[in-house]
């Protein structure tokens, strides 16, 4: 899925960091050991991470731009 604009100027890097923040999570997993990295919200109740860093994971904690703090169960891998 992809999602194209035209534009005639390129946007800065800050503008596309401005647009992209607020989708993107801190990804915390504790068990069977500790792991960190990132992911990225797809609509409003999944979340899209590498499967390395949830492989195993009862639970999975996220941190939002915002500052919410949020617990994730693991759907499934790939």
């Amino acid at each position: 899925v992809g999602l194209a604009v035209w534009s005639r100027t390129a946007p800065s890097a800050a503008d596309v960091f401005a647009g992209a923040s607020p989708g993107v999570l801190h990804v915390a997993v504790e068990a069977p050991e500790a792991r960190l990295g990132s992911g990225f919200a797809v609509g409003v109740d999944r979340v899209v991470t590498a499967r390395h860093l949830v492989l195993d994971a009862p639970a999975v904690a996220l941190l939002a731009a915002d500052g919410r703090r949020l617990t994730a169960t693991v759907l499934g891998t790939d």
